[in-house]
């Protein structure tokens, strides 16, 4: 997941109406921590998550939670030219209704979807993206 690395704007739509942040992502001792923030006062939206690479597996494995009371386990892995977490049943989902997906990867940008299905994974439908701007290399 080194190509998540870094500090980012994000821009998305909240709401109905277009909103922006942050995100910064750092790696320390083999893991990714990120922290997502989004400004709106007193009732700001703030995540973070940990990932780590499970060679057992050969997966990657999130727990993320936010300061709404949101917490969800995810675990995946590169699908062709994304990279793909599923939910692994926790965040009031089942397994395998939600993920997240990276795309459109390059150095500078990346566009993020949080996605879920209905039908039991045949199609997916995204609940909210999110474009990323680079704003600085990881050091």
């Amino acid at each position: 997941m080194d190509f998540w690395l870094g500090q980012w704007e994000v821009r998305f739509t909240s709401d109905g109406k277009d909103a922006a942040g942050t995100n910064t992502i750092s790696k320390h001792a083999g893991r990714i921590f990120e922290l997502f923030t989004a400004p709106g006062g007193s009732d700001a939206y703030v995540g973070a998550s940990i990932t780590r690479h499970d060679r057992r597996r050969g997966i990657w494995v999130q727990e993320y939670w936010d300061n709404r009371g949101y917490r969800a386990w995810y675990e995946g892995a590169w699908q062709g030219d994304r990279f793909i977490l599923d939910i692994a049943g926790r965040g009031g989902h089942e397994a395998g209704t939600m993920r997240l997906v990276w795309r459109d990867i390059t150095e500078d940008a990346l566009m993020w979807d949080n996605e879920q299905t209905k039908d039991g994974g045949k199609t997916w439908a995204s609940t909210w993206t999110i474009a990323y701007k680079r704003l600085s290399q990881p050091k």
